[in-house]
């Protein structure tokens, strides 16, 4: 060592070492007060759904994605589109498969489906309150399983009476004559379908129904059966659906369809089209129906008060009571997810956020969010459209049956609705397809 080095070193014992212990003892102060900056931590949260498969809603969407990639550095989000038919079979294959998204986009009839496997995270204590404060309460209800909330309704969708004024016009009928009872839905009905075909040829129905073989088809029967007075299950639980009003249902389904007046086999697709091209007086909907006209339509037909097509709340039934579905599109967290918290700031964001939700509406027509001081404000309070759904939902029912089985019920459902169109007895049909739910709900 450089003997200079070390007596210079040397001869300042004293100062140097207490300099150092001044300089060290600021250098702990420095770094006490002054926080650590973590290393930017990048993450993926995966997002299933369709809402991105529609062009129209596509600068809603992005806005979604984009902007809360910008408010959260690091985070990505990678969307599984799946087609609404094939949302829940995929789901399902993923949930079990152990490669779950952590968002997925549902509607309220799959989520007994799904939290019976076991697919559904508490978010209770992952949502701010105030994001759960403004939704209604059977909405709320619907989405929650073993006293946790499991979902977020995102874009409620109450399933209501759209039918074409114009061609009520055609066949008579007075367009701005409201459809009160089940027997003026049925007069108006028969009175479109002795319409003649259109000119190349395409048959005019009364209601484009979906009939195919499909749980969806079982659930949408519902109102149907309601309309008359018949029931799926009592207040006990019990399985009352081979009743005189629900054989009384079938019975006019099936003389509708022998007649022409309704389709046999309709998709949803088919019916939506059937629908847009004005070969239908009437649809059961939800708030998208305005969206799904205009784009099927190339903008032909308008959707108004004084235009070609309206909506209003579905007919009373016997007792006087509106009874309609609630369809809503919800968001979950999926339990397998490791991002729950991400996850929850996502819904919370897609829902709540002023201009993600008012975006939304503006390219969908749909009621963007279940806050209902926000339905109740700003453009969707000037909407009078969107106040009719704002309304409906005062009037609509979850599934009726909270059961994993749902989607088998509505199946079962569904055959005996296929069953009655091709011929059989309503009553026979309903007495097997009760045997069938009876069974299922067995297996909660």
């Amino acid at each position: 060592m450089n003997e200079k080095f070390v007596h210079e070193w040397g001869d300042y014992p004293m100062i140097s070492k207490r300099r150092i212990a001044v300089l060290l003892a600021l250098f702990i102060v420095v770094l006490s007060i002054v926080p650590a900056v973590p290393a930017q931590e990048n993450r993926t949260l995966r997002v299933m759904g369709w809402i991105g498969l529609f062009e129209q809603y596509l600068p809603a969407w992005e806005y979604m994605v984009s902007e809360f990639e910008a408010r959260n550095p690091g985070v990505t989000i990678d969307y599984v589109a799946t087609p609404f038919e094939d949302t829940l079979n995929q789901a399902t294959t993923a949930i079990l498969g152990g490669n779950a998204p952590d968002v997925i986009q549902i509607v309220s009839g799959w989520s007994p489906v799904l939290h019976g496997l076991g697919a559904l995270a508490p978010l209770d204590d992952l949502l701010d309150p105030a994001v759960i404060e403004p939704i209604p309460a059977a909405m709320l209800e619907s989405a929650t399983f073993d006293d946790a909330l499991r979902g977020i309704p995102w874009v409620p969708g109450p399933i209501v009476l759209v039918y074409n004024r114009t061609l009520l016009t055609e066949a008579g009928v007075d367009p701005d004559a409201p459809i009160e009872t089940w027997a003026d839905l049925q007069a108006a009905i028969d009175a479109v379908c002795a319409l003649p075909a259109r000119a190349d040829g395409s048959p005019v129905y009364g209601l484009a129904m979906r009939t195919a073989r499909n749980p969806n088809s079982g659930h949408w029967l519902l109102p149907v059966i309601w309309g008359f007075g018949g029931e799926l299950i009592n207040e006990d639980g019990e399985v009352v659906l081979n009743s005189p009003e629900s054989a009384a249902a079938l019975q006019w389904i099936q003389e509708e369809v022998a007649s022409g007046c309704i389709p046999n086999g309709f998709n949803i697709n088919e019916t939506r089209n059937t629908f847009a091209q004005g070969r239908a007086a009437f649809i059961f909907e939800g708030p998208w129906a305005r969206g799904n006209v205009l784009t099927l339509s190339d903008g032909a037909v308008t959707v108004a008060e004084d235009g070609d097509v309206w909506v209003s709340l579905m007919p009373a039934g016997p007792d006087g009571n509106i009874r309609q579905i609630a369809n809503n599109h919800m968001l979950v967290v999926t339990e397998q997810s490791q991002n729950k918290d991400l996850a929850a700031e996502f819904i919370e964001f897609v829902t709540n956020d002023p201009q993600a939700v008012t975006q939304y509406f503006e390219v969908s027509a749909q009621l963007s969010t279940a806050n209902m001081e926000v339905l109740r404000s700003g453009a969707f309070a000037e909407d009078e459209y969107t106040q009719i759904f704002v309304e409906a939902l005062n009037y609509s029912n979850g599934v009726p049956v909270k059961n994993a089985q749902w989607d088998a019920i509505a199946d079962a459902l569904s055959l005996a609705l296929q069953e009655v169109m091709n011929g059989s007895d309503p009553a026979a049909s309903l007495e097997n397809a009760s045997r069938v739910i009876s069974d299922l709900l067995l297996y909660d």
